[in-house]
């Protein structure tokens, strides 16, 4: 019996270790789990971070606690990986993932793999071995699981291979493999795209049809895109959503409201998760729409908000962006001093960040030296191109020096010797591999001008032909400045009547386009002014029944309060309304002169237009005299033009103010003319780009100048002159 419970002791004793010492291990793998999730997510933050050798370190302590060839084994060498990426170690990266693949259970973690491909595309994409990419990018597309959580981390990394798929393609240039490799996609997708990915295969679907000019088929399949479900919606896929959207639709003016409202909502979006270089590209976009509007306060103010936010937050790019959008704005205006502080500040910050962005300093090279040009500062523009091209050298030609190519090859054309002549043409041959039209067709032209002065005439006629085929191949024509009326010119001297008239033909229809757009926009004006005059009447109408309501009002309360005076009050009342209906037949009589004298003025205006017309149709040339002189002119072709204009209209009335006013000055001369011109300080304000204030200023220096009185009128003054 004591042998029994001495065994059954002992057996109890066994049992006791053995529970303790599971117990224990359990503890110890316990705490091993807890260590290798914390070292998991620390190597998650220090890979979004881009950091490199805290990556390192902490990917070789999370593989010192791992299972070989486990799911933590791979996900810690992956860190490891990742590490060499960030450091831009290319062909350490594809050797490393191709002795991975090779190790046992690799390919049983999907997600993992998956991953492991994707980093491989990159490596090869920023590597520019584009074709092995492009493959390897396919090749993300073909795994997949039934486990809903690895499907999730699956699809994700789809996602983010089909937008860096497109980018390889129009890097490389093949562009129509692009299109219609993601046409082929969104018809035969795969499973898991099916279920998550047809609205992401149409967006950039849309996008890869716009990039190849396909523009009416690419605004179907973004609208078709936008109404399609996102499943598991971010602020990143939303942003591209709506800046593609926008981007492609933006030459669309039927949809210019639309379009404002996309940018808006990937802005919205792109705050959301920090993207700040597709901000500042969304931002332009934007500004661009609104100055195409005439929303020249709001496109000021969204590049000089946006340039203020960049500085805040210390980011030298997206305040880089913000003022080489300012300065292409102000460029665009003619104000070149503007325009070159902008594109200074824009350049400095470029050159100025720790990791220069090649594309964006070259991009602001480029607009520099666009505003050297303009300021006839030859030297110093060909030098910033120059500062360009090398900024491009390592980026596809398409998205980098094809705008240096234009920029310079036009410059050496119209400006340059007989050998820069031929650097040009060479400049801008290059630029014909471009399929945008944008490119191609202003190419053909200045190749057409150099061939004609190298008197390589067949050459230059065959340029000319092109042009001509591009700028005419849809229902709507585009044009170019100066350059039907250079075609006509050559042929003209060439004496070739079927060139004579095709070029006559496009040369009346440009100047017939562009009359129309001005008598359009003189149209609209009159309708906001008879608006605008329609609502006045309405006002004073209201005015004048609210008076009539108030006068009755006083009428019965003095009625009421004078109930003894009954005669007074009677006649009282008599006199009143005698008197009422006495201003109100004043007022009829005064109106019917006004419309009198309305009915005259507009008589004499439609004749003025009927013999202004039937010049036009007699004479070509005079169809832009009709908007030759107006406060606009200013601002579009500069001063001079301005003033040989506005003399031809008052020939004398600078002679007499110049005797009136010896000392005037230019800014005060082109002040008067403005006066005469009937602008407004406001309308001054806009036309000159200066601040009211010194509009103001202008006014007091002129007034000292000619000695008026306080009660003197300036204005007065100055339009006596012209009798």
């Amino acid at each position: 019996m004591k042998k029994y419970n001495h065994f059954g002791f002992i057996l109890y004793l066994n049992l006791i270790f053995i529970i303790s010492a599971c117990n224990h291990h359990s503890t110890i793998n316990h705490k091993n789990d807890l260590m290798q999730d914390s070292l998991s997510n620390l190597c998650e933050r220090l890979a979004m971070e881009l950091q490199t050798d805290s990556l390192r370190q902490a990917a070789n302590n999370y593989l010192r606690i791992t299972t070989p060839h486990s799911r933590d084994y791979y996900k810690a060498l992956q860190f490891q990986l990742l590490a060499d990426f960030n450091a831009r170690d290319y062909d350490k990266t594809l050797a490393t993932i191709k002795q991975v693949a090779s190790l046992p259970n690799f390919y049983d973690y999907a997600d993992l793999a998956c991953h492991y491909q994707y980093t491989r595309a990159r490596s090869l994409q920023y590597s520019g071995q584009f074709d092995e990419a492009i493959k390897a990018f396919k090749d993300c597309f073909t795994y997949d699981s039934d486990d809903d959580t690895i499907r999730e981390s699956i699809r994700s990394i789809n996602l983010n291979a089909l937008q860096q798929l497109m980018n390889t393609f129009l890097n490389s240039g093949k562009l129509q493999e692009c299109v219609d490799y993601f046409r082929h996609l969104g018809k035969q997708p795969t499973p898991l795209m099916q279920d998550y990915c047809l609205r992401d295969i149409n967006s950039l679907l849309a996008y890869a049809l716009y990039c190849n000019d396909s523009d009416e088929e690419a605004e179907r399949t973004i609208e078709r895109s936008l109404v399609m479900p996102l499943i598991n919606p971010t602020p990143e896929r939303l942003f591209r959503d709506y800046s593609y959207a926008a981007a492609i639709c933006f030459g669309n003016a039927n949809m210019q409201e639309q379009v404002i409202e996309w940018c808006n909502e990937a802005i919205k979006n792109a705050e959301d998760y920090k993207y700040t270089i597709g901000i500042q590209w969304t931002k332009a976009l934007l500004g661009k729409i609104y100055y195409k509007m005439g929303r020249i306060d709001d496109a000021v103010d969204l590049y000089t908000k946006s340039a203020n936010s960049a500085r805040q937050t210390g980011d030298l790019k997206g305040e880089a962006n913000a003022y080489n959008s300012m300065a292409n704005l102000y460029l665009y205006w003619e104000q070149f001093d503007q325009a070159n502080e902008y594109a200074t500040i824009a350049l400095n910050n470029n050159l100025a960040q720790q990791n220069i962005n090649p594309m964006l300093c070259g991009e602001a090279f480029l607009m520099k030296g666009m505003v050297m040009s303009k300021m006839a500062y030859p030297d110093s523009a060909i030098y910033y191109w120059g500062k360009a091209d090398s900024c491009f050298a390592d980026i596809s030609y398409s998205t980098g020096a094809i705008g240096v190519d234009k920029q310079l090859g036009t410059f050496l054309i119209d400006n340059g010797s007989e050998e820069a002549l031929s650097e040009g043409i060479k400049r801008l041959t290059r630029v014909l591999q471009s399929t945008a039209w944008y490119d191609r067709a202003p190419s053909y032209f200045q190749l057409a001008k150099g061939f004609i002065k190298q008197n390589k005439i067949n050459e230059g006629e065959a340029m000319l032909d092109s042009m001509y085929s591009i700028l005419n191949s849809s229902s709507s024509p585009f044009y170019l400045e100066d350059a039907n009326r250079f075609a006509l010119q050559h042929y003209l001297d060439k004496n070739d009547a079927q060139r004579i008239q095709q070029y006559a033909n496009a040369y009346l229809q440009e100047t017939s386009k562009k009359f129309e757009d001005h008598i359009a926009k003189k149209v609209t004006e009159a309708m906001i002014q008879y608006q605008t005059e329609r609502k006045e009447q309405l006002l004073l109408l209201a005015q004048a029944q609210l008076i009539q309501k108030e006068l009755n009002i006083r009428f019965y309360v003095s009625l009421l309060i004078i109930l003894l005076i009954l005669l007074m009050t009677a006649l009282l009342w008599f006199a009143h309304k005698q008197r009422f209906y006495s201003i109100k037949h004043q007022l009829v009589e005064e109106r019917c002169k006004l419309l009198i004298k309305d009915i005259q003025s507009t008589r004499r205006h439609s004749a003025e237009v009927e013999t202004q017309l039937n010049e036009l149709l007699s004479d070509k040339d005079s169809r832009m005299e009709i908007v030759s002189v107006t406060p606009k002119l200013y601002r579009k072709s500069g001063e001079g033009k301005f003033r040989d204009q506005f003399a031809q209209l008052y020939p004398t009335f600078l002679l007499k103010l110049r005797e009136k006013v010896p000392s005037i000055t230019n800014n005060e001369e082109v002040l008067c003319m403005l006066i005469i011109l009937e602008q407004t300080t406001d309308q001054m304000v806009d036309i000159l780009c200066i601040a009211r204030s010194s509009i103001n200023m202008a006014r007091h220096r002129l007034r000292k100048k000619m000695d008026l009185n306080k009660e003197d009128s300036l204005e007065e003054i100055i339009k006596s002159l012209v009798q």
